[in-house]
């Protein structure tokens, strides 16, 4: 049986800011929950190369490798995906994100500090007690703010920011978005800005 893998994660620019040397992280958006609209960085190894000068490089094999990568996606985000690809084969989410992270009413949320590193250092289990217990606090709350990172700096902080304020009416982590679509689930603990470690590329390369 054919696999499809859906890369789904976070491309942060290494960027000093306001926030870089506060302990506790932000909740910020990754995605809002749009209709009908891609992630950020989508692409799919079976489109062509948007290549508009030069020599393209070959194609050979990449038909059948059947992934797509991108950020992180909202909930709506994902049945878009699903949507443009069509796919009847089965489907694997790959999440690459050692960060906190989760879904506020469909919108793809996340904890932030200083180059996403609020969980550098942290076993697996630690990280996913860490997300559980971020995303319990965010669903006995009424309201929250929501900060939207309009730019970063040089050194993975925040250059600029906006913020609004959301009604909690649901609250969920990734593996129940995507099983609501019968879709498959993995996650690899990754840091971000640092190559995986050893045991994450074993990990990945036997789901493969």
């Amino acid at each position: 049986m054919k696999i499809l893998f859906l890369l789904m994660f976070s491309f942060l620019l290494v960027g000093s800011s306001v926030y870089a040397t506060e302990a506790e992280p932000i909740l910020i958006l990754n995605m809002a929950n749009t209709p009908n609209k891609l992630p950020r960085t989508y692409r799919y190894t079976g489109d062509p190369y948007l290549i508009k000068t030069g020599e393209a490089p070959t194609r050979k094999g990449l038909e059948k490798l059947n992934i797509v990568g991108s950020s992180q996606f909202s909930e709506e985000g994902l049945k878009t995906v699903l949507e443009k690809l069509q796919w009847p084969k089965k489907m694997i989410v790959v999440d690459l994100r050692q960060e906190s992270h989760g879904f506020l009413n469909g919108a793809a949320i996340s904890w932030f500090s200083h180059r996403d590193w609020n969980n550098k250092g942290k076993t697996d289990a630690e990280s996913l007690a860490d997300q559980t217990a971020r995303l319990k606090q965010l669903s006995e709350m009424k309201t929250v703010i929501v900060t939207k990172l309009l730019s970063r700096t040089l050194d993975g902080g925040i250059a600029k920011k906006s913020e609004q304020l959301y009604v909690v009416d649901q609250v969920a982590d990734e593996p129940e978005v995507v099983a609501a679509h019968h879709l498959g689930y993995f996650r690899l603990f990754n840091t971000d800005h640092v190559p995986p470690r050893d045991a994450e590329v074993n990990k990945f390369i036997a789901i493969l």
